[in-house]
């Protein structure tokens, strides 16, 4: 398993966890946009609270054929509630993660967009979660 984020801490816990759980983690601290995921390198990629739809591309190139993207993110309903300083908006909107990856011929194994605690802040948000299938 290989974890990716920019955040020393978030790795630092998700180290922690591997270790408690008896798992071989590597971490590395990088921008997932600068990241090189490679190329048919995954089995399984998870993203969490990642805005860029330019991931999109770098899934479908990264994935095994047959392999399995989770992605668990914000509602785009969230900048209603709490705006950025930066204008800058976040999430996704209603059906727009599922369309996307639709769009890139993955068939989407499922979809919803429940309220839900957030794995990000720890509060009650709505989310938008995917879980989609790279075809063989």
């Amino acid at each position: 398993m290989t974890g990716v984020d920019i955040a020393d801490q978030a790795l630092a816990h998700a180290q922690q966890r591997a270790q408690r759980l008896g798992c071989q983690l590597t971490t590395i601290e990088q921008d997932a946009d600068t990241y090189d995921w490679g190329i048919g390198e995954w089995d399984l990629i998870v993203l969490c609270y990642a805005d860029e739809r330019t991931h999109v591309a770098q899934v479908q190139a990264a994935l095994k054929p047959g392999g399995l993207l989770v992605f668990e993110n914000f509602h785009a309903d969230i900048n209603q509630l709490r705006p950025a300083a930066s204008g800058q908006q976040i999430g996704f909107g209603t059906d727009e993660l599922k369309k996307l990856y639709a769009a890139a011929a993955f068939e989407i194994v499922r979809y919803e967009e429940p309220v839900g605690v957030a794995d990000f802040s720890k509060e009650q948000h709505r989310l938008v979660r995917l879980v989609a299938r790279k075809p063989e």
